[in-house]
């Protein structure tokens, strides 16, 4: 069964990069987020510093840094027909150079110009592949992972996981390279690939709301109901307003009533592991059903899961901190054992 979501919704999220931050001295390809149809204008820092550089460039209108930064910060303001203008002037005085380079790719990308975009990534690369230490040169990593970025809305998934798999030899921790690498392999139906980037992605942000969509729908087509909906769970309690697929995939398995129902009767005839997932099923559903999340807490304990019942008791206890019998169970069980972390 393929899982996916609406092309690249997700992706829209995970890509979003802008103008470079103005400060003297900052790293290249550190962005922020291009700022449009901001009110008062003039009032932000961005425009006081663009009218600031704007002044230097007159002074001295040779200067190619002097043009990036005032491009920086024109970009940051929201102008980028200005922005772009002082970028290209930039490479006129100095030709090639990766900053402005890279602020002209990212205003092609807040543009949707991917093919431009990715001519400029591809330029940036080439200079900066050329460098003594290439393996560890944070503006290469981001250069590769941009490109890939790029080439993912084009859906040239195989060149991209290229370029972001060479992102991730550079820097090994970043949840937004594995997660897209993840989607890239989905795209190609490698799905073994895919999931392996998925935990990857879990492993180093947990909470990342598309990575647990993406789980959770990997999880439901193994049969796994009970993880799908844990995860879709987490993926509505952290996903951006307007994104509205975990809540859609979670009320496809029906409502936290039925389950708990179903978790009773499978109570009564003494199946627990079968109540067990019903109950998960019904508190993902509904985290405010006290019941639900009772019974989780009892049949975890009933099985010997130790830790997800502290941790089931844990949330009954939060929503009710006199409750006799959850203050009795996480007596009885005992403390969390350090640097362990628990979830239900």
């Amino acid at each position: 069964m393929r899982m996916r979501i609406s092309d690249t919704a997700w992706l829209d999220i995970a890509i979003k990069v802008t103008a470079v931050l103005v400060i003297l001295g900052i790293a290249f390809l550190a962005y922020s987020v291009v700022m449009t149809n901001i009110r008062d204008k003039e009032a932000t820092p961005a425009a006081r510093a663009a009218k600031n550089l704007a002044a230097a460039v007159r002074l001295d209108p040779d200067n190619a840094e002097a043009r990036i930064l005032l491009a920086d910060a024109l970009a940051a303001s929201g102008d980028v027909r200005g922005a772009t203008e002082q970028y290209q002037a930039a490479l006129q005085l100095r030709a090639e150079d990766p900053r402005a380079l890279a602020g002209l790719a990212t205003l092609s990308m807040g543009q949707r110009e991917w093919r431009t975009a990715e001519g400029y990534w591809r330029e940036i690369i080439e200079q900066l592949e050329q460098g003594e230490y290439t393996g560890v040169d944070q503006r290469l990593e981001k250069a590769y992972f941009y490109l890939g970025s790029t080439l993912m809305e084009v859906k040239d998934y195989e060149e991209a996981a290229l370029y972001l798999r060479q992102a991730l030899r550079i820097r090994r921790d970043a949840s937004d390279t594995y997660f897209m690498l993840a989607i890239a392999y989905r795209e190609m139906d490698s799905m073994a690939k895919y999931e392996e980037n998925i935990l990857m992605t879990l492993q180093f942000d947990p909470l990342l709301a598309e990575a647990n969509y993406e789980y959770g729908n990997i999880l439901l087509a193994k049969g796994d109901e009970a993880g799908a909906a844990e995860r879709f769970r987490t993926a509505i309690d952290n996903a951006p307003a307007g994104r509205p697929e975990p809540a859609e995939a979670l009320a496809a398995l029906g409502t936290a009533e039925a389950r708990l129902e179903a978790a009773r009767g499978f109570v009564a005839s003494k199946d627990t592991s079968a109540a067990l997932s019903e109950a998960r099923i019904a508190a993902a559903i509904d985290p405010t059903e006290t019941e639900a999340t009772r019974l989780v807490a009892q049949l975890q304990e009933q099985l010997g899961n130790v830790a997800m019942a502290r941790a089931a008791w844990g949330l009954v206890l939060t929503a009710e901190p006199n409750d006799p019998e959850a203050q009795a169970a996480i007596e009885r069980l005992g403390p969390v054992p350090e640097n362990k972390p628990e979830t239900p």
